[in-house]
């Protein structure tokens, strides 16, 4: 299998940390992300909305939904209007949002544009949170998690103590696929289990949850590479405790580990998410003796960060009797577009959506990749587009 960055891979080109950084702040409802950049880069960008649609988002000049953004042209680079400009968005935004997320364009930011300053003069200085390029990091999951654990350190208050029974769930974005579905599976399983969730980081989660997640008991962790310095951030402010199995629970066998070690690191028991996935590993049973389709033998790929590969490899090997590819494979599972134009072009047998989402393509029915519904997904994908009568 090959490992890339988490959301990219099959000949197309992986989102970087630029992307990581601003998915993040699209996904914290209460803060607004401000683009410093020309209109290019704002239709770039132009998934934030499909992702994670937010009725406050502006429209652009084409007309659909987008990002605030300043707007900046070729002229402006050298005649001191970007600056100017910057100045002009913040200020008609001013007390409009309790948070102001601004990250400058890859290009614009070798003008040397004084965001912070811009800031002061528009009366936003002390709630904008300013991001360059290169403190990213460097792929898409360290963007999102250096801007989640920024906001987070500008948010959070001091605490006396925690609040037991309380967790937040680290590690999942807008850009995981069907991250809502997921989103609701893990916070019913974890409130039947006796825990109650205070936030989501970057899934969702308002600038007023975020300031509550100072009180959490635990931080559950999803996906390892999207949370280290979150969670590295709690631990060191707040002495808040990191539960990981070390990978995402992607497929049966994960899931239950995963769950496993929740219960034995909090002391609350998962029973109900045992007994769910007994009944989802009953029903797949089923649903595969009805198939008459055999995966025994076919080869896979998986594009994908580590948390989620090494799961969903070792399951495809220990339950379907699948194999790693030596060359083209059959089955190729990677973000949605690289899936999608992998399978197009016979670079695969068939392309399977894990990662990044396709523009070309939207989820009605539940489709993630964690989770029971996510081993259901990836199993119906098998059965139903990959496998041999």
């Amino acid at each position: 299998m090959e490992m890339t960055d988490g959301l990219g891979g099959a000949g197309g080109c992986a989102p970087g940390a630029y992307v990581g950084g601003v998915m993040a702040a699209q996904g914290i409802p209460g803060a607004v992300l401000v683009l410093h950049g020309q209109n290019g880069c704002r239709k770039g960008l132009s998934l934030c909305n499909r992702l994670y649609p937010r009725k406050d988002s502006p429209r652009g000049p084409d007309g659909h939904r987008s990002v605030e953004f300043t707007g900046v042209t070729a002229a402006d680079y050298t005649n001191g209007a970007s600056y100017r400009k910057l100045e002009e968005k913040l200020s008609a935004l001013s007390g409009r949002y309790g948070m102001y997320l601004l990250f400058t364009s890859p290009g614009l930011s070798i003008v040397g544009d004084d965001c912070l300053r811009a800031a002061r003069a528009a009366g936003t200085g002390d709630r904008v949170v300013s991001f360059d390029p290169d403190q990213l990091g460097t792929g898409c999951p360290e963007g999102f998690d250096t801007v989640v654990r920024e906001v987070l350190r500008r948010t959070v208050p001091d605490r006396e103590e925690a609040i037991p029974g309380t967790v937040n769930v680290l590690g999942l974005s807008i850009m995981h696929k069907d991250w809502r579905c997921v989103k609701q599976e893990v916070g019913h399983l974890l409130g039947k289990a006796g825990l109650k969730v205070l936030s989501f980081p970057g899934a969702g989660s308002s600038l007023e949850e975020l300031r509550a997640s100072a009180s959490a008991e635990f931080n559950i962790v999803l996906c390892p590479e999207h949370c280290a310095k979150t969670a590295a951030f709690y631990t060191e402010m707040f002495g808040t405790p990191a539960v990981s199995s070390g990978e995402s629970p992607v497929g049966f066998d994960a899931f239950e580990r995963f769950y496993c070690r929740v219960s034995d690191e909090t002391g609350h028991e998962t029973e109900h998410g045992f007994q769910m996935l007994k009944n989802s590993r009953r029903r797949a049973y089923e649903c595969i003796l009805a198939s008459d389709t055999d995966l025994t033998g076919l080869s896979y790929r998986i594009d994908s960060v580590p948390s989620t590969a090494d799961p969903l490899g070792r399951w495809l090997e220990s339950s379907l009797g699948m194999v790693p590819a030596a060359g083209r494979p059959d089955v190729l599972f990677a973000p949605g577009d690289d899936a999608l134009f992998a399978e197009r072009s016979g670079r695969c047998g068939t392309g399977i959506d894990i990662g990044f989402p396709s523009s070309a393509y939207v989820d009605f029915s539940k489709a993630p990749v964690m989770g029971l519904d996510g081993a259901m997904y990836i199993l119906g994908s098998l059965f139903n587009r990959a496998g041999r009568s």
